[in-house]
């Protein structure tokens, strides 16, 4: 059947899309299959399904879209499409595209959620056999997989179906395409090189241990030691410049507090006595924390202890030397309006924190799901959107914060080491 992305999308009503779902288009329609693709088939969606902990309810909701989507050549070749551009093709779908996939609210109704549920459902096969060449068990592999999980709770939260947002659907790619990107426990770990644009060097004393990270490039940061971005330097007061430099086998620097503020001062450590132990393209479990679940210390605990015994058992040429984050998770604003025995603001304390440059209100779609804020509409179900959400109505800001806690360290995780352990107040 010869139809043109141009007919589907109007079929559709979704020609505005067109630019999301344009590039490499005709590629993946000359490996269209002349059955039923195979991730849409009954047999395929129960398997993968299962796998990744699906009810049975769910599993029956998949199958009648994929029927659904099967009688439709416009909905079948755009499954498809993104289908191969995710697993098959060699220019993978973007962050980018995926906000602006088709809606398919007129087409799809409460299925919409589904279509894209079936096509990330697609990845199981591929990571299946990924997973295996690497020589990891297939437990490590069906952990990963809760990610499924995870981004359902996201829809079921914010459109109260069954299916995921359209937004999300580009990040399971990360699984596969030689990266080393694992769930373990409560958290997942990708390994990389430490960038989150290479905010802080961090030192250690070769003979007490004692820890301090310093800001590594020259930004400027206002009275309360967070990033001040050139928008708000007129309105803020007393900002001023962090400094680094390395001279003469001395490092001096800005420092910044385990608590995640910079400090209005320079310290001086000698070479011989402060080793470097991370900076630019150090190896670092860069660290996401799916939606759903608790965060209790212990659950914490249990995952950066197995992240880093698994990364040394089946991965020990990489030696990782850290654990690194950069989330509204780690937000300095956050104390302000969680108390002081949540579970988040627990584990913020057994972290190094640091500032990083970010947005007023970022990360807000991940417990609010709105791109924007909205007080009139945003949820108040959980205790931290009812916190968040009155924190924003009173002008609050929650910016993004970075964190880190070395492997070596992991040891002490429950005594709030690195703050204890700071010198420079």
């Amino acid at each position: 059947m010869n139809i043109t992305l141009q007919e589907i999308l109007e079929n559709l009503k979704e020609i505005e899309a067109l630019p999301s779902v344009q590039d490499n288009w005709e590629e993946a329609m000359s490996f269209f299959p002349c059955s039923s693709p195979v991730f849409l088939r009954e047999k395929e969606i129960i398997d993968s399904a299962e796998y990744c902990g699906l009810s049975g309810d769910e599993i029956s909701f998949l199958i009648g879209t994929a029927e659904r989507i099967s009688l439709d050549p416009g909905l079948c070749r755009l499954a498809w499409y993104l289908y191969w551009k995710m697993y098959i093709g060699t220019a993978r779908l973007t962050s980018e595209h995926s906000r602006k996939l088709p809606a398919l609210s007129a087409s799809m109704g409460e299925m919409t959620g589904a279509f894209y549920l079936l096509v990330l459902l697609g990845i199981v096969p591929f990571i299946k056999i990924y997973h295996k060449s690497l020589g990891v068990p297939d437990d490590a592999t069906r952990e990963t997989m809760l990610e499924v999980k995870s981004l359902m709770g996201n829809y079921k939260n914010s459109a109260n179906g069954v299916g995921i947002c359209r937004n999300q659907l580009f990040w399971p790619q990360y699984y596969l395409n030689g990266n080393l990107f694992f769930r373990i426990g409560r958290f997942e770990y990708w390994v990389k090189p430490y960038s989150l644009k290479n905010t802080v060097n961090v030192y250690r004393n070769r003979k007490t241990r004692q820890t301090i990270a310093l800001l590594n490039s020259p930004a400027f940061y206002d009275e309360d030691g967070l990033r001040c971005p050139a928008a708000e330097r007129e309105l803020a007061k007393n900002y001023w410049q962090s400094e680094f430099r390395i001279e003469n086998d001395r490092v001096y620097g800005t420092p910044a507090s385990p608590d995640g503020r910079a400090l209005r001062k320079a310290v001086e450590l000698p070479l011989s006595e402060w080793e470097c132990v991370m900076d630019k393209d150090a190896i670092t479990l860069d660290m996401h924390i799916p939606a759903g679940g608790s965060m209790t210390p212990d659950a914490c605990a249990e995952s950066v202890t197995r992240a880093r015994d698994f990364y040394r058992k089946y991965f020990p040429q990489l030696n990782p030397v850290a654990i690194v984050c950069h989330s509204w998770i780690f937000s300095p604003d956050l104390p302000e309006f969680m108390q002081g025995d949540s579970n988040l603001v627990k584990f913020m304390k057994e972290t190094y924190l640091y500032p990083v440059e970010s947005s007023a209100h970022a990360g807000i779609w991940f417990f609010l799901y709105q791109d924007k804020f909205d007080s009139k509409t945003a949820p108040r179900k959980s205790s931290l959107q009812r916190a968040a959400v009155e924190h924003l109505e009173k002008g609050g800001k929650l910016r993004s914060g970075g964190m880190f806690m070395l492997l070596d360290d992991l040891e002490n995780f429950g005594t709030q080491h690195y703050s204890r352990n700071f010198a420079w107040l």
